[in-house]
């Protein structure tokens, strides 16, 4: 007797075999993807959370990233479950048009001396949908983006040689004026002869290389070349997932002056990003009520 195993018969003489573990995630994928359908529709359940990044040497706030964030009936789902399921659904599009949205409202309401630039997160998924660059720089211009003050962060598929329509319209972004940050860098696959041709401003050193920086030689050596990579290509770096301050120093002793992470400070939501970003409001009523 087997137990936690059903069968389907799919023909004479035939069946499958299906794990009771994997038909609940199976049943779990249909009943997100109809929640997802639903309150993108209904336009509930999101939000926008921001995560600083910060100057190694003294920690201070000089960009942030823009991160979105699902709740459904209480259940905080994790992007890592609902991303790949919007994209497969064809929702991704308007997942990210919603971040930009909220980014261009926050941004609007920062004096002009305090601006900091806030990246945005683009899937393959949305650099693979035709007309996606020319809907964001429309819909930019219509919010009152300044592109100085909006960088786009896009995965390293980007530079693999059957990327063409997704290299397209990072170029479309970057001559609008938009910087481009190449994400995750040192996991995927892609091909070092296509960053010539790519307009990347920054690259994101991945953070499976920091978590083991310390620890780790090979780590340490691969982060190493990285950061020296860089210099050479003459484009921003920096860290992703620093937690420890072991880690931080190494960082600078390797040659990187930017990071975020845990040590720093965890995604806040984007209403209250103004409190990393200037404290004193505490001592400012009349002002703490715009950021609330």
């Amino acid at each position: 007797l087997i137990t936690g195993v059903s069968v389907r018969h799919t023909s004479p003489g035939g069946c499958e075999m299906y794990d009771e573990e994997l038909i609940s995630a199976l049943r779990r994928r249909r009943y997100l993807t109809q929640a997802l359908r639903r309150d993108v529709r209904e336009g509930t359940g999101f939000r926008v959370f921001m995560q600083p990044k910060n100057r190694l040497s003294d920690g201070a706030i000089i960009g942030a990233e823009a991160l979105l964030r699902w709740q459904h009936k209480g259940e905080d789902v994790g992007p890592a479950e609902f991303i790949p399921l919007a994209e497969m659904a064809g929702l991704i599009q308007l997942l990210t048009l919603f971040v930009i949205r909220r980014v261009a409202d926050w941004l609007k309401h920062q004096p002009v001396g305090e601006m900091i630039p806030v990246s945005v997160n683009l899937s393959m998924a949305d650099l693979n949908k035709p007309g996606l660059a020319t809907s964001i720089i429309r819909i930019a211009g219509q919010l009152g983006i300044n592109p100085a003050h909006m960088e786009f962060e896009v995965t390293e598929g980007v530079a693999m040689e059957n990327a063409v329509l997704a290299a397209s319209q990072v170029e479309q972004l970057a001559a609008a004026g938009f910087q481009i940050s190449l994400d995750d860098f040192g996991t995927g696959y892609s091909s070092l002869g296509q960053f010539d041709r790519l307009p990347i401003n920054t690259i994101k050193i991945d953070r499976a290389f920091v978590s083991q920086i310390c620890e780790s030689r090979a780590s340490r050596n691969l982060a190493s070349v990285i950061i020296g990579m860089t210099r050479a290509l003459n484009v921003h770096c920096v860290a992703e997932g620093i937690e420890t301050e072991d880690q931080r120093k190494m960082l600078m002793k390797l040659g990187c002056h930017t990071g975020q992470g845990f040590l720093f400070s965890k995604p806040v939501a984007i209403e209250r990003f103004n409190d990393l970003l200037r404290p004193s409001y505490e001592d400012k009523p009349s002002k703490q009520s715009g950021s609330a």
